[in-house]
């Protein structure tokens, strides 16, 4: 039987770099092994602090930095056969879920026959496969699923916003996140009748009003400041829109509904900074409410006296420049 040539150190690094490169700076004895690279050699490096524990048998190389989708790709190498689901599928496929989820134990989802466990990992058996696709080495629940697992593991709130943002992005349609409901059994869907309940509410497009929104709304009203118009398309340059929560045209000023929960996300806030400098240079005045100022009517008072404040500055300089041109 011949026996494997010895590799040198440096060799020996550049194999497993080379691993760590398709996912995302993490290695595991497995991927070790398939390379004829026998455990002792990553426990060595890991006690030198070249390679970091991430779980039993995942290694990150320390000079990688760690992420939340680092921690997600971890924990499905951690269990091998799973696919990431729930929170943890939302957090890479950048839906709005709270920024404490990134620090829970990631969800992965595995078959009814298997009983894996996986200290810091959350491993959910599932009797009905729900659909996914390739994510890195690892395999993700694909938005329609992740849907479906958030049903039956957070507040229905978090729920719709995230249906919201599937939405608006072209993740999923509606139909199709109910076909995919009508073909489990209403046991694989905890959340079924809310999760229908929101998708009715959808069915003739993502323009509707959150219960957030139409609260908003009512304020607005009681403080004398109405004529605005809902989920309104404001035009930018190149022909585009940016859609917006409420507008007022006379005096081309916009309020954005911003809370934690759905643009704290980098992904989020990066997409807010964008659509804001696109506003901004249309000529568009923006005022923005975010948790603090959303707690209550009281607390949403500041906001009203900003919109009000903006309104009149707008419409009195209209006045006056109206004024020069006619005289």
């Amino acid at each position: 039987m011949s026996r494997r040539p010895t590799r040198a150190s440096f060799e020996i690094d550049a194999i497993l770099r080379r691993i760590a490169h398709r996912q995302l700076g993490l290695v595991t004895i497995g991927d070790a092994a398939r390379e004829g690279i026998n455990r002792s050699v990553l426990y060595s490096r890991r006690d030198r602090g070249a390679l970091v524990d991430v779980y039993t048998g995942v290694f990150r190389f320390e000079v990688v930095a760690a992420s939340p989708e680092q921690k997600m790709l971890a924990a499905s190498l951690a269990v091998p056969g799973s696919t990431i689901g729930a929170e943890s599928a939302a957090i890479i496929q950048h839906m709005p879920v709270p920024n404490a989820f990134a620090h829970y134990e990631p969800a992965v989802f595995v078959g009814k026959d298997r009983s894996a466990r996986t200290v810091g990992v959350r491993v959910v058996r599932v009797s009905h496969e729900l659909p996914s696709r390739p994510w890195f080495t690892g395999r993700l629940a694909s938005p329609a699923a992740t849907l479906i697992q958030l049903s039956r593991s957070t507040e229905r709130v978090v729920v719709e916003r995230c249906l919201d943002y599937c939405l608006a992005e072209r993740l999923v349609s509606t139909g199709a996140v109910r076909s995919l409901i009508e073909r489990l059994p209403a046991a694989a869907v905890p959340g079924r009748r809310d999760l229908l309940a929101l998708l009715g509410e959808r069915a003739g497009g993502v323009r509707h009003r959150s219960g957030l929104e139409h609260r908003v709304g009512r304020w607005l009203n009681d403080f004398g400041l109405s004529g605005w118009l809902p989920n309104y398309r404001a035009h930018v340059a190149g022909g585009e829109t940016v859609e917006v929560d409420f507008a007022w045209l006379s005096s081309m000023t916009v309020l954005e509904i911003s809370p934690f929960y759905t643009h704290g996300t980098k992904h989020q806030q990066e997409r807010d900074i964008e659509r804001r400098r696109l506003l901004v240079e249309a000529g568009w005045r923006i005022v923005e409410a975010a948790d603090p100022e959303l707690a209550g009517r009281r607390a949403f008072a500041r906001v009203a006296d900003s919109i009000r404040g903006m309104r009149s500055r707008a419409l009195s300089r209209s006045q006056t420049r109206l004024t020069h041109e006619v005289a």
